[in-house]
């Protein structure tokens, strides 16, 4: 399937950091923030593209807005997008809205048995270090 994506594709723009303009196809093309693609074996939404990606707070917000379920869909490894946002360290206003749109992620394991908590604090960037989501998300 991701062979035969256009360039123009939100998956492909995420991809390529493209913001702006995936944004932008978002919101002219909701139905794209619910399409799974499969690249190199793996299945993922443009939501768990983004979190991989370090997007911005704004396409988390549109993708979370158009396909709030997304947050809850795990991908082929198991791993939620909150998951992503943590291995990939995310800001905490990132995680935050992810784990606010699904508070049991937080505690979810992935196929290998994480949890996004330890990610997080395994990265030990500073913004996740400083990570409390209110103290809902601390470990």
């Amino acid at each position: 399937m991701y062979e035969s994506l256009r360039s123009e594709h939100v998956f492909k723009l995420i991809e390529n950091l493209e913001w702006d303009n995936a944004t932008i196809k978002l919101k002219r093309n909701m139905h794209i923030a619910q399409q799974w693609v499969i690249n190199a074996g793996t299945r993922r939404l443009p939501l768990h593209e983004a979190c991989v990606r370090q997007s911005t707070t704004e396409i988390l917000y549109t993708l979370l807005d158009l396909y709030p379920k997304g947050a809850k869909a795990k991908d082929s490894n198991g791993r939620y997008p909150i998951h992503h946002a943590c291995v990939h360290g995310a800001s905490a206003d990132v995680i935050c809205q992810l784990f606010d749109a699904f508070p049991e992620s937080g505690d979810a394991k992935e196929n290998r048995g994480k949890t996004s908590k330890v990610y997080a604090l395994n990265i030990a960037t500073p913004d996740v270090d400083a990570i409390h989501c209110d103290n809902r998300f601390s470990a």
